[in-house]
């Protein structure tokens, strides 16, 4: 049975996107404030069953979340349960109150206790197959994830050939190429295709 990942991501992005620090762009681990944690904070791991975990607990809440909607709707606390107004109440009740990846995400990014990690290898199984709708998250090549004190960290890997994978039934897709960046100046990039909302 497919779980339920986030059912809101579109709308948390562009909050958490006005409330964490200005996007800075970084070459290497010695770029990043967070690989390289000069506060010393501990960084905690978060495996392929810390990443089921999280999950888990999300679409558990989730589902009871939903029954919960699911019976005021039909006590009609919403309208006629025959009417599309009601159905759509009823839906946006569960889509706005949702617990999101992004919610558990963001809790860890504002946190200062601590600095978070994860990888591709650790989130391909739940992101592949595990839980619906994860493919707004950019995971192939993704070597670090790190998160805490306000600030994300994504280092991805530019030097592996052309390659997929699939998400939640969904080909997402990555290739390098070395764009020129002007004055001279060459990068090497990692391109992604990928869908940013599944539809079931």
């Amino acid at each position: 049975m497919n779980r339920f990942f986030f059912g809101r991501a579109c709308r948390a992005a562009c909050w958490i996107a006005a409330l964490l620090p200005a996007v800075s762009f970084a070459g290497t681990q010695d770029d990043c404030l967070l690989h390289r944690n000069e506060a010393g904070l501990p960084v905690i791991h978060l495996d392929a069953a810390a990443i089921d975990s999280i999950g888990t607990l999300i679409s558990d809440r989730n589902i009871a979340l939903l029954e919960k909607i699911d019976a005021a709707f039909h006590e009609g606390k919403f309208g006629e349960t025959t009417s599309s107004r009601a159905k759509a109440d009823a839906l946006s009740a569960f889509i706005y109150r949702a617990e999101t990846a992004f919610d558990f995400a963001t809790s860890l990014a504002f946190q200062r206790e601590a600095i978070y990690e994860t990888s591709e290898e650790d989130l391909r199984e739940a992101f592949s197959t595990g839980f619906r709708n994860p493919g707004f998250y950019p995971i192939v090549n993704l070597k670090s994830a790190r998160t805490g004190s306000g600030r994300y960290c994504l280092m991805f890997d530019t030097d592996r050939p052309p390659r997929e994978i699939t998400v939640a039934g969904d080909l997402m897709k990555a290739w390098s190429e070395e764009t020129d960046l002007g004055d001279g100046l060459k990068s090497r990039v990692l391109n992604i295709e990928m869908r940013t909302f599944s539809y079931d």
